[in-house]
């Protein structure tokens, strides 16, 4: 699969970066059109109004006209002095006084307006004003005196707003065509390889998927070979295990017959080990062959149990292991399942490899719990032992093929077969095996689960 259409992130970066600019653009011009709007209908003076009134009252009042506090144009301030410089009027702080009065005088100073003296007959009136647009309204010019302000504070609002909406809707773009990658990658972690690649609008993104599909055919070529390879493995075990069984039968039965004849006490221990070993080699073998058919899916859940009869032999069982280290057994069984379809050899004999462990991992005289629950269709047998308990490798690994525990735990002759058996077939019954250490003292607790309904 080769996907190369899609657009380049830049270029889409590009897009977005050019609706902002676009959108900024259009934010200024509709503030300024606002602006001007608002000076259109007498809403604001523009900044300069008051400057243009102050000139045109100057020359009324040469031309004759009578000033009084009436015809100073709002919003300046002023004061009026009289012959001999004394205030009689005035709107100014006692700080803008005191810069009128040095503007009289021609000092130098700072201060926020701009000052310009009209005489008249009978004195002199200073007037301050300020280069910057104000409200008509006397209420809104005390509430916000300063409107360019205000646009500028809109203005970078809307800014910051245009801004958080781009990189939002770039974020939901990019996100939308991460999800091919993404979708990908579960199908992959999942161990789904037969699915199509949904290609993405983004170049970079494609040539990743490329990747991944190119990665998921290689993987899947990979898994096919080495499934093929265990599957001979296994079938070769299963084969070789079979064809062992005879010589075995062969030697065991012949040392059997030696063992019945007339032979002196030492040569009849020595057919004894030759029997006692063949047994062994027997179980081996019987071993590997549950491994090989278990892991192929080869034996069939075919038969329909009888819960109280299954519980009867795995009791009988137990309890007759527990009896050759006088260990103590209890037991709490509760279930409703009568009887359910299962393969009752292997079963029997994962549930005692179980006991099995459980009875060499416990100490003579101490104390064996077997616990049977059910819910919602899926029984549980539950071994608790008063060993030692799972080590933390144990716990994660004790299921595995051929895991042997540490030597802290292990105990007696095991091969790492039983709890990957248990495990098996509990996974065929749609169940599983679970491991932890007890909580209310010490030893490991396995529950094997297996599903009734199945």
């Amino acid at each position: 699969m080769d996907i190369k259409k899609g657009h380049k992130l830049y270029t889409i970066f590009l897009r977005y970066l050019v609706s902002f600019c676009v959108l900024s653009i259009i934010l200024i011009f509709s503030l300024i059109t606002t602006f001007n709007m608002a000076v259109n209908f007498d809403l604001l003076y523009p900044a300069n109004y008051v400057q243009n009134q102050v000139e045109k009252l100057k020359l009324e009042v040469d031309k004759g006209l009578k000033l009084d506090e009436d015809k100073i144009p709002y919003p300046s301030k002023y004061v009026f002095l009289n012959e001999k410089n004394e205030i009689f009027k005035t709107n100014l702080s006692k700080d803008e006084l005191e810069n009128a009065n040095k503007y009289l005088k021609g000092e130098n100073f700072k201060s926020k307006y701009i000052y310009s003296k009209i005489s008249y007959e009978g004195g002199t009136c200073v007037i301050g004003y300020d280069i910057k647009a104000h409200f008509t309204s006397r209420y809104w010019n005390e509430l916000i005196p300063y409107p360019e302000i205000l646009l500028i504070g809109i203005f970078f609002i809307g800014f910051i707003g245009i801004a958080c909406i781009i990189a939002v809707k770039f974020g939901k773009k990019i996100k939308k065509e991460l999800y091919p990658l993404k979708a990908s990658t579960e199908k992959i972690i999942n161990q789904d390889l037969d699915f199509e690649i949904i290609p993405s609008n983004v170049k970079e993104f494609n040539d990743v998927l490329n990747s991944i599909s190119n990665m998921r055919v290689a993987l899947k070529k990979s898994l096919q070979t080495q499934w093929y390879i265990e599957q001979e493995k296994k079938n070769q075990i299963c084969a070789l295990a079979h064809d062992i069984k005879t010589p075995i039968t062969i030697i065991k039965g012949n040392a059997e017959l030696l063992n019945e004849s007339e032979l002196c006490e030492e040569d009849k221990e020595f057919a004894g080990y030759i029997i006692n070993n063949a047994n062994k080699i027997e179980k081996y073998v019987e071993t590997l062959m549950d491994i090989s058919k278990s892991d192929m899916g080869e034996y069939k859940l075919n038969e329909n149990i009888k819960t109280d009869e299954i519980l009867d032999e795995l009791k009988s069982e137990l309890y007759m292991l527990c009896s050759l280290k006088d260990i103590r057994v209890v037991t709490n069984i509760n279930y409703k399942t009568k009887s359910f379809i299962s393969n009752k050899e292997l079963l029997m004999r994962a549930i005692i490899n179980i006991i099995s462990n459980a009875v060499d991992y416990s100490p003579p005289k101490s104390e064996i719990e077997f616990v049977v629950s059910e819910n919602e269709g899926m029984l549980m047998f539950t071994i608790r032992d008063s060993g030692r308990g799972f080590t933390e490798n144990g716990l994660k690994n004790a299921t595995n093929q051929f895991y042997m525990e540490a030597s802290e735990r292990k105990v007696g002759k095991h091969y790492g077969m039983g709890l990957y058996i248990a495990k098996s077939v509990a996974k065929n019954h749609g169940g599983s095996v679970i491991l932890k250490n007890r909580e209310d003292k010490d030893g490991a607790e396995v529950s094997l689960i297996i599903n009734t309904k199945a």
